[in-house]
This record gives C-alpha cells, sequence and structure tokens, in this order.
C-alpha cells in the first residue's frame, strides 16, 4: 500500500521540502495503527524504510539515483543535521512501550486487568516475563517493555515499593541508579531512608551509607509530610510523563549509539557543537534543507561526484576557471568573491578562507561565530547572509548549468540582502510586552507572594514568601534556605508550599496565592498533571490549600514579584532561614514601598 502510494507522487513535480511533508504526514504515518498494537518484523519496517528512502533521494523504477548517507542520518532531529524522519522499527516500539505506560497508570481498565490476570498475576508488569503459548500482542508489549525500562523512574512517596538497590529512582544520576556498592548495608527500601518521626530524610544514615554523591542526590530528592504511594514515572520527559517522542529517541540512540555518539567528523557529518550553533538558526524550509547539506559536503558539485566515482573532475560553470567544490563555488571563486565584497563581507570571508579547510568546514566556522550585525544592515546576522548568500550561489549555479538566464553578478548582492530581510522578517515574532505591576488583592482576600531562587552548580536554593493586605499593608514574610535541591522547578514548588504553610499558620482563611512560575500555578490548580520529582510538594500544596477556606492561585510576571525574588536572594547570600510579623526586614522596604506607589499611581 504504501509503495503504491509513493509510486502515484513519482510522476509530480514536488519540491525538497514538498517531498519530506508527503513522507512525514502520509507514507510514515500509515502503519501507525498496527504499530499500536502489535510488534513489525524488522523485515517489513527495513522495507519500508527502503521504499521512502528511494522516494526521498528521487529514485524510480527505471533511474536509481545517489543516496548521499545513511537512513540513520536522516533520522536525526533537524537541528541536529537530519531530516527529522522516523525510524520505524525504534517508532513501533516507542508505540508499544506507550502500551506499558497505560497498563501502569490505568491498572484498573479491562486491558491491564486481562492482561494482569493472565500473565502477571503474581507482581507488577515490570516484573513480568514472556511464557510459552503467549498471544503476539503480549509478545509485542514485551518487546515495549524492554524501553519503558529504560526510561523509567520511581517516584519517592512512603518509601514502601522502591527497592534501593535495584530499582531507579534517583533522578540526578546518569542511570537513575545509586552507585555505591551495597556491602553489608542492611537497609533494602527506600522508607529505611526515612525517619519515620519527622518524615525527612535520615540525613546521618545516609552519609553513612552512601558515598558522598549518592548521599547527596538522595538529599536532593524532595519528601511530602503528606506520605502518598510511590509511583512511576517518565524520566526523559521533564513533566514526568511518558511520550511517544522520547521513547523512541531512548530507542533510536540505543540502535545506533554507536553512530550517534561518535563526535569526530566521520563521514562528512558534522560534530554536535556545529548542529548547536545552527539550531540556534531560524531558517525557512529551503534554506533549512540546503545548509544541512552543505555542512554534510553532499552537495553535487562535480568534484564531489568524482570523488565519488561519478563522471570526471570538471570546472565550475560560472567562472570556468577551477575545478568545483564547495569550497571554490561559494568562497572562492571570482563571482563569489565579487559577491561578498559588495555585501561589505571580504575581510570575514578572507578570515574564514585563510586556513586550508573544506568548504564545509568553513561553513562551520561561520556558523559558530556570534550574532555579529552585518556592516550595510544592522538588522541582518552575518551568519544569515552568508547562508541565504550561498543557497543564491547554488541556485544561479544551477541556473547556469541547465542553460537558463540569470541576474547579472552585480544584482546578485541586492537579491540576497532582499531575500534575507523578507524571510526575517517571515520568521520574527511579534511579542508586545507590557511590563506589570504588583496589584493589591481583592477584598476581604490577603496576598501571598512566593519566589524561589536555585543555583545549579551548588544544589542549592531559597525559598521566599511575603503576605500583604487588601491595602498592600506588610503583614509577614518568610524566608528559608534549601541545601539540597535539584531543580528550578522543586525550588518553585518549595516555595509556594512554604508560603501556604505561612499563611496557614497565622490563620489567613481568604488567600491570593502569586507565582511568577505559570507551572506551579497550573499544577497547583489542577489545570495541568506534573509527574516530575517536585510532584511530592504539588501533592502538599494541594494538601495544605485545603485546609484553608479559600485559595486563589494567580501567575503573574517577574515585574510584579521583586519582593518575593529579592527575599530569595537574600536568604541565599546569607544562607539564612527566618520569618518576620508586623515589621519587614530591612532588604524588602523599599521593594514594599514601589508595589504600594504602583498600586496608588494606577
Amino acid at each position: 500500500m504504501i509503495k503504491q502510494r509513493i509510486q502515484g507522487w513519482m510522476g509530480k513535480q514536488l519540491s525538497v521540502g514538498g517531498k519530506e511533508i508527503l513522507l512525514k504526514a502520509v507514507a510514515q504515518a500509515i502503519p501507525v495503527f498496527a504499530m499500536f498494537v502489535f510488534c513489525l518484523p524488522k523485515g517489513i519496517c527495513k522495507e519500508i524504510t527502503d521504499i521512502i528512502a528511494s522516494f526521498w533521494w528521487g529514485d524510480d523504477e527505471e533511474n536509481k539515483k545517489m543516496h548521499w548517507y545513511s537512513w540513520w542520518k536522516l533520522c536525526y532531529p533537524k537541528s541536529e543535521g537530519g531530516m527529522g524522519f522516523r525510524d520505524l522499527y525504534s517508532f513501533n516500539l516507542a508505540m508499544l512501550a506507550k502500551e506499558c505506560w497505560r497498563l501502569i497508570t490505568s491498572p484498573e481498565s479491562l486491558c491491564a486487568r486481562v492482561l494482569k490476570a493472565k500473565y502477571f498475576p503474581n507482581g507488577g508488569l515490570l516484573q513480568a516475563s514472556l511464557k510459552n503459548g503467549a498471544s503476539f500482542t503480549w509478545q509485542s508489549i514485551m518487546k515495549g517493555l524492554e524501553v519503558f525500562k529504560k526510561g523509567y523512574i520511581w517516584r519517592v512517596g512512603n518509601g514502601n515499593e522502591i527497592n534501593i538497590w535495584s530499582d531507579p529512582w534517583i533522578p540526578s544520576s546518569p542511570n537513575r541508579m545509586i552507585i555505591t556498592p551495597r556491602g553489608q548495608a542492611v537497609v533494602s527500601v527506600v522508607s529505611d531512608l526515612i525517619d519515620p518521626h519527622t518524615g525527612l530524610w535520615d540525613e546521618q544514615l545516609i552519609n553513612m551509607i552512601f558515598n558522598p554523591v549518592d548521599a547527596r542526590r538522595i538529599l536532593q530528592i524532595p519528601l511530602s509530610l503528606h506520605a502518598f504511594d510511590d509511583f512511576i514515572a517518565w524520566h526523559p520527559d521533564k513533566k514526568g510523563m511518558f511520550s511517544i517522542r522520547t521513547a523512541c529517541r531512548i530507542q533510536w540512540l540505543h540502535k545506533f549509539g554507536a553512530h550517534a555518539n561518535d563526535t569526530s567528523r566521520s563521514g562528512g557529518f558534522a560534530t554536535p557543537a556545529v548542529w548547536s550553533n545552527y539550531g540556534s538558526c531560524k531558517f525557512l524550509v529551503k534554506f533549512s534543507i540546503f545548509c544541512p547539506r552543505l555542512l554534510h559536503g553532499i552537495l553535487p558539485l562535480k568534484g564531489i561526484l568524482a570523488n565519488r566515482h561519478v563522471g570526471a573532475i570538471g570546472g565550475c560553470p560560472i567562472c570556468h576557471q577551477s575545478s568545483e567544490d564547495i569550497r571554490h563555488l561559494f568562497f572562492t571563486c571570482i563571482h563569489s568573491i565579487g559577491m561578498w565584497s559588495r555585501l561589505g563581507l571580504t575581510d570575514f570571508i578572507n578570515t574564514a578562507t585563510n586556513v586550508d579547510r573544506s568548504g564545509s568546514v568553513i561553513m562551520e566556522y561561520i556558523l559558530s561565530i556570534d550574532r555579529t550585525p552585518l556592516p550595510l544592515m544592522s538588522t541582518l546576522e552575518i551568519k544569515h547572509v552568508v547562508v541565504v548568500g550561498c543557497w543564491y550561489l547554488w541556485w544561479t549555479r544551477r541556473l547556469i548549468t541547465h542553460n537558463e538566464s540569470c541576474l547579472q553578478v552585480v544584482r546578485w548582492p541586492l537579491s540576497v540582502l532582499a531575500i534575507t530581510s523578507n524571510y526575517q522578517r517571515a520568521m520574527e515574532k511579534i511579542v508586545v510586552t507590557e511590563e506589570e505591576r504588583w496589584l493589591k488583592p481583592d477584598p476581604k482576600f490577603i496576598k501571598l507572594n512566593v519566589d524561589a531562587t536555585f543555583f545549579a552548580e551548588e544544589g542549592v536554593g531559597a525559598t521566599a514568601a511575603i503576605i500583604r493586605d487588601e491595602r498592600g499593608i506588610f503583614l509577614a514574610a518568610q524566608c528559608k534556605f534549601i541545601p539540597y535541591v535539584a531543580d528550578t522547578m522543586t525550588s518553585e514548588a518549595m516555595a509556594m508550599r512554604d508560603g501556604l504553610h505561612l499563611a496557614n499558620s497565622l490563620g489567613f482563611q481568604r488567600v491570593e496565592a502569586e507565582s511568577d512560575s505559570l507551572t506551579v500555578i497550573n499544577c497547583c490548580s489542577g489545570q495541568s498533571t506534573w509527574w516530575d520529582a517536585a510532584a511530592a510538594i504539588f501533592t502538599e500544596c494541594v494538601d495544605i490549600s485545603t485546609l484553608i477556606e479559600k485559595v486563589n492561585f494567580k501567575h503573574c510576571f517577574r515585574s510584579a514579584n521583586q519582593a518575593a525574588h529579592v527575599l530569595a536572594n537574600f536568604s541565599y547570600c546569607n544562607k539564612l532561614s527566618s520569618s518576620w510579623t508586623d515589621e519587614p526586614p530591612d532588604c524588602l522596604v523599599s521593594k514594599l514601598v514601589d508595589d504600594v506607589s504602583s498600586c496608588v499611581n494606577q
């Protein structure tokens, strides 16, 4: 069916961008329904891949075209030099891993209950194995389970279900596991590391059993004072929710890891650092397809074709004075030199070409420069102009090769500037920002502003909470230094938890809780789900809010949350945890006055 569908496209005059869209939207989507339930044989996946690759490179029944590089390179994301195509077998296993996620997160579903009764009645899915006589559906799920096990992680609740030594439960560990050898340690489950009286980590016990690296990683995992059951999350996703995209990436790296992790410029494939710079540039489709081909060195120039034993080395069709390769066509041909000169880039191009580099490496150097404006037009960046200029030279070369008319050489620079300017205007996002100021709460409410600071290098942070009444008058404030924290989101969640604790302890029953973290507001108000390490803190925030008569969670911009931000930084700088009532700390006075003044002037 796929071959028939693609053969129907063969006669159509499609651009490279058109081919890309058709392959992704149609050809690679046809087998998706079957992939959700069954593991397709590798032979079928390879056959489909060969059909897609042949169409991409322009093969038909009579003519076979050159396949410039391997399929696995086409499966790289565009930001890393590929085309973002799916490796079908990896995608198939990722979809089956999604079924494993559903069985674990929805154990009461009919499908989960039937499969559990037949295949793993005495344990969980993670402990299930393949039995003789199993259905093809179960065999497929077991293959998906292998992928799922490469990315799942336990989130700590009460710690009763997590084995310290064999389960993945350390978010900041590369393999999510403990690296300390077990030795003679008698503790076996995570609950053994939690103080039963305080509900917090037993720091002394942890430091005694584990090496310093593991001990710090464990202490950075937040615990909720309101104990709940341990649960499974998906580690590669920042929200902890399973996604086929990340699972496919895991399986693809497992399949092609030896190639994908190669940081050398082997086979003409540029280094990862180059694609990091390339990914920061926003190009139209035709430039985003042309530029990776230039960087890979796979443009069908006469010199490159001769190296692949296709034809003889021929001269440049533009100047007829030298053999044609990437370096010559784009940077050292007399006509390209003239174009760069009229664009005011002579010195820049000379610097890039004064070393014996190939044309692809020269482009790598150009993409690595900072955001340097073009001398003739400060609104344009040099590297954008160079990419468009190279594309224009390539387009002109094609016209000349096929005996079609093209513009005079002196008009090339104006065309390059016009194309670059037009595409940048098309790509830019117009964002109207208006500074937001602190607002008084609704009548009979108090306003709780919270914020946090986090320093990844030290693995520490601080939280701050400020409470004011409906007139903007200071009521209370609190800051806490956090000696162990793993990420920004966890520290922001802790700030909201500490703020709600403060409001509840002071007896306030109508609270407007504001944070400049939209994720925190959405999770606390139930508008989104977060299964990352901060999930325990969000659960506690929800539990505390039920103890207060009315809590309105509101998002604000950083400009409206300056007071809490200043107090959090004060806590970090002084390694201080403290609270104030009636009289604010000196570091807050000016910010509180500014907030009240802005309300008066509105």
